[in-house]
């Protein structure tokens, strides 16, 4: 069996906007440029994802991907809805106090996050 012929997790960049700049990052991002998916773009690119049996996960990414976190609630809950299991690749930035970013996480945790 060949490795690349059965993903088991895929990536969904959700935004290239990010206002970190790693040094390691790839897209160089910068926080008021790049492009962010739309809800029906993603939820297609999700509708084909579940069509492959061997993938298991959806990990959202970017950029920051919670620059925009309504977006990422919904796609976590679509995705989830499938049965996917999800993951959320962040810098964190938006967890400013415990109280914020325990309501911020149970709530993803609630539609879905894993």
């Amino acid at each position: 069996m060949n490795f690349f012929s059965s993903p088991f997790r895929v990536g969904l960049l959700v935004t290239e906007r990010c206002g970190a700049g790693c040094a390691h990052c790839w897209f160089n991002c910068i926080l008021d440029a790049g492009m962010t998916v739309t809800r029906h773009d993603a939820e297609y690119y999700i509708d084909a994802v579940v069509k492959l049996p061997s993938v298991k996960w959806i990990s959202f990414t970017g950029g920051e991907p919670m620059l925009f976190p309504k977006l990422v609630e919904e796609l976590i809950a679509y995705a989830s809805g499938y049965g996917l299991k999800t993951e959320l690749v962040t810098n964190c930035v938006w967890a400013e106090t415990i109280d914020q970013t325990t309501e911020i996480l149970s709530k993803l945790r609630d539609v879905g996050l894993v």
